[in-house]
């Protein structure tokens, strides 16, 4: 063992050693149970290092772990002694000790492949918990996406913050991802949440869900943990309600396309926040239509029957015009963000993303989803006229501001690929015959 800042054991026999198993126990463990070491240098011989308060944190975690033995024998000391070092410790003033000095605050979580680690405002490892392989690429920060995969919060309002992560197993195609919430110490709030079909009747709908975590919501009927999944075969986005105090789900809707943006505002002025959520509705092949999906919660009866027939619904949804750019290069056009400006707008952003163009428009709509008006991106003009310099178009772009500020209203999602909502959309033929073949 060497001493520095923080005492450390070097090497597997080291390792091994401590926790009273054999080398090839403690190798595996590091696999299988997320047993917390690190390695120094580089290439493929690194030694292979562990902290002793990382080793012990995770101990306390793993019940199956032998005892400690103790390193030297233990004398009682007599009660009048023992009663002024408690005092000393604890000090007068904080006696009894609170639940809030029980454990270390949690602060952050890092993931790695087959464990997370719990950590401090210092940085110190409080904890870790061990997990199969995880997807060790959704974890990383350059990943664009709404929602977290872990957030750190009071989800039971008892003055204590829990950790929330959602597991992303390596086989996504084959498995479903899972929540979990744990206390400060790292043990569990309730048994993990699998995402899984929550519309057992549509074939279409596959078993595994990526799921996402948006954030604690309250409402009239109490507190929700709101959950955004995504269904990987089909590409719908479920949107869960989950009681913090059990981990169970309360309510769901699914949309027949993904949700890009998902956020908790306050569109009513009533006190409790509505899920502002913009994507694209494109159930299986096709381009689809931009979408925005405004939903109550708790979530409101379905007016209207929808795409998947779902015992709930929005309180309001909106399809976008899609961009004769899409048309010509089959890319699709969808909302990005969505944000509200000020108490009486919402910005929502349509994106029409190729490998050689972005354009982006901008409208602007009321609280009750009602247009306002259309801002044109910086560069959205130039690309379209430079399509139709190109001979793909008949038209320059302002013959086509007023096609483009066409927001259509619906009482529940359709399908966008349907022939029924192209023809809310119909318009003369824009593209050229060169265009179309």
């Amino acid at each position: 063992m060497e001493n520095g800042e923080r005492d450390r054991l070097l090497g597997w026999k080291a390792i091994a050693s401590h926790l009273q198993v054999t080398e090839k126990t403690a190798r595996s463990w590091e696999l299988e149970r997320g047993l917390p070491v690190r390695r120094q240098g580089q290439g493929s011989k690194r030694p292979v290092v562990a902290y002793l308060d990382e080793l012990e944190a995770w101990r306390t975690r793993d019940e199956a772990l032998p005892p400690k033995t103790p390193s030297r024998t233990f004398r009682p000391l007599p009660w009048a002694a023992l009663a002024i070092v408690i005092l000393a410790l604890v000090g007068w003033a904080g006696w009894p000790p609170s639940r809030a000095h029980a454990a270390a605050a949690p602060k952050r979580v890092e993931v790695y492949p087959h464990r997370i680690d719990v950590l401090d405002k210092s940085g110190k490892v409080l904890w870790t918990k061990g997990f199969p392989k995880l997807m060790n690429n959704y974890y990383s920060p350059d990943v664009e996406s709404c929602g977290d995969l872990w957030q750190i919060l009071d989800v039971d309002k008892d003055g204590s913050d829990e950790v929330l992560f959602i597991s992303i197993p390596d086989g996504l195609t084959s498995e479903t991802s899972s929540l979990h919430c744990m206390r400060s110490d790292g043990q569990a709030c309730w048994p993990k949440l699998q995402f899984t079909r929550v519309l057992p009747e549509d074939a279409r709908l596959g078993e595994s869900f990526s799921g996402r975590i948006i954030g604690m919501a309250e409402s009239p009927a109490g507190p929700f943990l709101v959950i955004l999944a995504t269904n990987n075969p089909l590409y719908a986005s479920c949107l869960f309600l989950v009681d913090p105090m059990t981990g169970q789900i309360a309510q769901d809707y699914c949309h027949p396309g993904y949700f890009y943006d998902v956020k908790m505002t306050d569109l009513d002025g009533d006190g409790y926040p509505e899920l502002l959520c913009g994507g694209i509705n494109n159930p299986g092949p096709g381009l689809g239509y931009p979408a925005l999906a405004v939903l109550n919660i708790p979530f409101q009866p379905a007016s209207a029957p929808d795409y998947f027939s779902q015992e709930f619904g929005p309180s309001g949804y909106v399809l976008f015009p899609r961009a004769d750019i899409a048309d010509i290069t089959r890319f699709q056009s969808s909302v990005k963000a969505v944000n509200e400006m000020s108490p009486g707008l919402i910005r929502v952003q349509v994106q029409t993303e190729t490998d050689d163009i972005r354009a982006d428009m901008f409208y602007d709509l009321t609280p009750d989803l009602r247009f306002v008006r259309l801002i044109p991106g910086d560069r959205v003009h130039v690309q379209h006229d430079g399509l139709f310099l190109q001979g793909h178009l008949d038209h320059r772009f302002e013959e086509d501001l007023a096609f483009l500020s066409q927001v259509k209203h619906f009482l529940a999602a359709p399908d966008g690929n349907s022939k029924e909502v192209d023809a809310l959309f119909a318009e003369p033929t824009r593209l050229t015959t060169a265009s179309q073949q």
